[in-house]
Parts: structure tokens; C-alpha cells; sequence
């Protein structure tokens, strides 16, 4: 993901730009993913998803991962060690999610569900 300061035409064709505000645009396809403050950080998928690594430690199965909305939106699901409450046994997961379109900050939560779409 890159940014680049939002720039339009004005209504007699003069370029403008806006350094208040920037533009987060995906690398490999040039599609815009969504306009947000100068003051937004960008955090890479690799950086975001290392940091999960880096949180787990070993022991920890990664399920699966997905970009939603053309890539506004991405995460990774992994299995936590089985866990018992009384004499029931369960395998909670650790989501991830990352946003790229200033809607969404960083997330870390722990859910029962084997979260795999978005509905």
C-alpha cells in the first residue's frame, strides 16, 4: 500500500492538491483503497502479520487469511491451543484485522467462531 497527497482538477482544469489528506492506493493496481488524514500511519500487511507472530509465539496454527473490499481490508485467523471450560473443550482463535481505507484501526480480538467471510 502506498500514499500520495489527494490532487483533482478543479472545475477550468487546474490541478489541485490537498496536503491535509492523502490517498492510500494499492502498488501492484493502482486502486484506490481510500482517502484518510495526513496524520494516518500506514502499517503493512507483512508488519501487521509479524507482529501477530510476534504476540502468539510458538504453538499457534494459522487457519486462514483474506483481503476483503479489494484489499481495504485484510486479516488472518489463527487456532490458540484448546481450552476447557468445565468439561468442555474448545479451540478459540485469534483474529487480525487490518484497514487500509481509514475506516478501520488495527484489530487484535479472541473469538470462539472461525471467522472466514464477511457478512
Amino acid at each position: 500500500m502506498v500514499q500520495a497527497p489527494v490532487q483533482w482538477m478543479d472545475e477550468v482544469g487546474s490541478l489541485r492538491v490537498d496536503d491535509s489528506y492523502k490517498v492510500n492506493y494499492r502498488e501492484d493496481t493502482g486502486r484506490l483503497l481510500g482517502v484518510v488524514s495526513k496524520d494516518y500511519t500506514v502499517v503493512q500487511n507483512n508488519e501487521a502479520f509479524s507482529f501477530t507472530d510476534y504476540l502468539l509465539g510458538e504453538g499457534v496454527q494459522y487457519e486462514t487469511a483474506g483481503s476483503l473490499k479489494g484489499g481495504r481490508a485484510t486479516w488472518v485467523l489463527a487456532r490458540m491451543p484448546e481450552q476447557r471450560i468445565l468439561q468442555d473443550a474448545y479451540s478459540p482463535f485469534l483474529l487480525f484485522m487490518n484497514g487500509h481505507d481509514g475506516t478501520r484501526a488495527v484489530t487484535v480480538c479472541m473469538t470462539p467462531v472461525r471467522v472466514v467471510c464477511w457478512n
